[in-house]
């Protein structure tokens, strides 16, 4: 009886925090529960960290477009521009790492996954695009000690690969360099992925009327079973 007093006094009814600062509609968001620290973004407000303990605005990364975002573990974002088909990593300081347009690519990017050691992305590549692309490049800021400074992806050294359609990905964070490439033809249309911690792993994929495992980068990257519905 004791345990269950306990366990119903530790019950959280409702939200630790609001996460202020977002003028538009949030359509990504990513938690780094080591880093203490949450990441989103949406068409108006860039891209926004905040403090997983308190809530607290921490830093404003200043980009026109961030249709999605993910964090990894070393401290890298990774941010995907659905328009303009570019990848870009920031530190958590959003000072820019690399950029990488997808060219030619005719898709869009449906999902990302990063490896646990924080090094490496998984992206999966679908025909359709998932993201309502709207021109609005002015971007409001509500950071406290803001920088007027906004962030030109231009300044840096743009590398242009080749992706195929449908297909996942495996990207070097720190270069944004395609590593491997493996085609999917029999998914046409991939909505999520996920891979089990390593990239020499299994990685499981979901589409339209389609589920299937398939092996990582460190064997051949053929599929090991799959079931179409």
């Amino acid at each position: 009886m004791s345990n269950l007093l306990e366990t119903r006094k530790c019950r959280i009814e409702g939200p630790m925090h609001v996460l202020r600062g977002h003028l538009g509609e949030v359509i990504s968001c990513a938690v780094g529960p080591d880093l203490g620290l949450v990441v989103s973004s949406s068409n108006m407000s860039g891209v926004l960290l905040h403090s997983l303990r308190t809530g607290r605005l921490i830093k404003k990364i200043h980009v026109a477009e961030a249709h999605a975002v993910s964090l990894s573990s070393q401290g890298i974002i990774l941010v995907w521009s659905e328009s303009k088909k570019r990848l870009s990593s920031f530190t958590v300081n959003g000072v820019p790492i690399a950029t990488s347009v997808l060219s030619p690519f005719s898709g869009g990017v449906s999902c990302i996954e990063i490896s646990m050691d924080g090094h490496f992305a998984l992206i999966g590549t679908c025909s359709s695009s998932n993201y309502k692309c709207e021109d609005n490049t002015e971007v409001a800021d509500h950071e406290p000690n803001k920088s007027s400074r906004k962030v030109d992806i231009s300044e840096q050294t743009e590398i242009r690969q080749s992706v195929n359609v449908p297909s996942i990905c495996f990207v070097d964070l720190h270069k944004l360099k395609v590593n491997k490439q493996t085609n999917l033809k029999q998914v046409s249309d991939l909505r999520c992925l996920s891979f089990d911690g390593s990239l020499t792993r299994n990685v499981f994929l979901l589409g339209v009327s389609y589920t299937g495992a398939w092996k990582g980068p460190g064997h051949h990257s053929n599929c090991i079973k799959q079931r179409e519905h």
